[in-house]
C-alpha cells in the first residue's frame, strides 16, 4: 500500500512537471501562432520562436539553463535570412554580435556593453572581405580607423575623435606606400568624453590650431606647422633626414603659399628664395651648392643666369613664359652677343 501511494505520488510530480515545462503557445488574434516555447517556474527556458501574422518566423531565442536572464537572441529578415545574432542579458544586448544583409551575407560585427555598442566594428562587402574596420565609443566613432580594398590591402587609416575625422590620414597605393596625406583639424578642445548614461559635454572650435608634426624612421622631424579648420596654416618647415633644413614657408588663405619661400641643399646652403603670393610666383633666386646665384626672376619679366663663380652668363626677357630676347655676356661683364633663335617672331 504505501508502495503504491509513493508511486502515485512520482507520477503526479512527474506530470506536473511536464505541464509546467510543456510548450505553451501564443496565438495573434488571427488564429496565427505569435510564439511557443517552454516556461519553467513562470520563467521562460529552453528555446523560444516567434513569428509575424503570415507565419514567418522572426526570431529564435535560446535561454540559458542556469540563468533564465540569458539568451542567444537571433533575428530573421521575412524572407528566412538571418538578421542579426548575439547575446542578450536582461533583454540588453552584451558581447558579440553580428548583423547579415538580406541575401544572408555578414555585414558587420561589433561587441556591446549593457545594450551600448563598444566596438571594435568590422565591416564585411558582399564577398566576405573586410572592407573598414575600428573602434567606437558610445555609439560614435572614436579612435583609429582602416579602410580596405577589395583585394585586402590597405586603402586609408586615421583617427575619429567623437566620430569627426582629426589629425593625419594616410591613404596608401597597392603596395602599402603612402600616396596622400590629409590634416584634419582637432574641433574640440580636450574634455572628459561621458557614456550615453551621463550627459556629454561638447566643445566646438572648428578654427583652433593645432600643432602637426611627421617623423622619419629614424626619429628626426620630417615635416612640422600648424593646422586651422583644415587648413595649414602660419609658418611650415620640411627637413631632410640628416635633420637639415629643406623647405620652409608661410601659408594664408585656404593652404595658399605666401611671403618668401626657402629651399636648401643636403648640406644647409640655400638654394632658394621665392616671394609668392597666392600660390603665384613673383622674385625668384636660385643659387649655386657654393652660395653664388644661379638663377633670378623679376617680376618685370627679366631673367638672369649666372657663372658658378657669380657673374651674369645670359640675360633675357620673355612674355606670356616665350622668351623674345637673350642677350650673353663674358665674366668680365663685357656684352658678347644676342642670341638671333630668340628674337620676337623666330619660334
Amino acid at each position: 500500500m504505501i508502495f503504491k501511494f509513493r508511486s502515485m505520488t512520482l507520477l503526479i510530480c512527474f506530470l506536473l512537471s511536464f505541464f509546467v515545462s510543456a510548450q505553451q503557445p501564443e496565438y495573434y488574434e488571427n488564429g496565427q501562432i505569435k510564439a511557443e516555447g517552454k516556461y519553467k517556474k513562470n520563467n521562460k527556458t529552453g528555446n523560444w520562436t516567434y513569428y509575424l501574422e503570415d507565419g514567418t518566423v522572426s526570431l529564435k531565442e535560446s535561454y540559458d539553463r542556469k540563468y533564465p536572464n540569458i539568451k542567444m537572441a537571433t533575428y530573421f529578415y521575412p524572407n528566412g535570412k538571418i538578421k542579426a545574432h548575439g547575446k542578450l542579458i536582461n533583454n540588453n544586448k552584451y558581447e558579440d554580435w553580428a548583423w547579415y544583409r538580406e541575401d544572408g551575407t555578414l555585414e558587420v560585427t561589433g561587441n556591446y556593453s549593457n545594450n551600448n555598442l563598444l566596438g571594435p566594428l568590422t565591416y564585411f562587402d558582399a564577398k566576405g572581405n573586410i572592407f573598414k574596420k575600428g573602434s567606437i565609443v558610445d555609439g560614435v566613432m572614436h579612435g583609429e580607423w582602416e579602410y580596405y580594398n577589395t583585394d585586402g590591402t590597405l586603402r586609408k587609416k586615421g583617427i575619429y575623435k567623437r566620430g569627426v575625422a582629426f589629425g593625419e590620414w594616410d591613404e596608401f597605393d597597392a603596395t602599402g606606400a603612402i600616396i596622400n596625406t590629409t590634416i584634419y583639424p582637432d574641433e574640440y578642445d580636450d574634455i572628459t568624453f561621458y557614456d550615453s548614461q551621463k550627459t556629454k559635454y561638447y566643445f566646438p572650435n572648428e578654427y583652433k590650431k593645432q600643432a602637426f608634426k611627421k617623423t622619419y624612421s629614424n626619429g628626426n622631424t620630417e615635416v612640422e606647422g600648424q593646422v586651422a579648420n583644415g587648413y595649414k596654416t602660419d609658418t611650415w618647415k620640411w627637413y631632410y633626414e640628416n635633420g637639415n633644413l629643406k623647405e620652409e614657408g608661410s601659408f594664408g588663405d585656404y593652404n595658399s603659399q605666401t611671403g618668401i619661400w626657402k629651399t636648401y641643399y643636403p648640406n644647409g646652403v640655400l638654394r632658394s628664395e621665392e616671394r609668392k603670393n597666392k600660390n603665384l610666383s613673383y622674385n625668384l633666386v636660385i643659387y649655386h651648392p657654393n652660395g653664388k646665384p644661379k638663377y633670378k626672376k623679376t617680376e618685370s619679366g627679366k631673367y638672369t643666369t649666372y657663372y658658378k663663380t657669380g657673374e651674369v652668363y645670359y640675360v633675357e626677357k620673355k612674355v606670356l613664359g616665350v622668351t623674345t630676347a637673350r642677350d650673353y655676356y663674358s665674366k668680365s661683364g663685357k656684352y658678347l652677343k644676342s642670341d638671333p633663335y630668340y628674337k620676337l617672331g623666330n619660334h
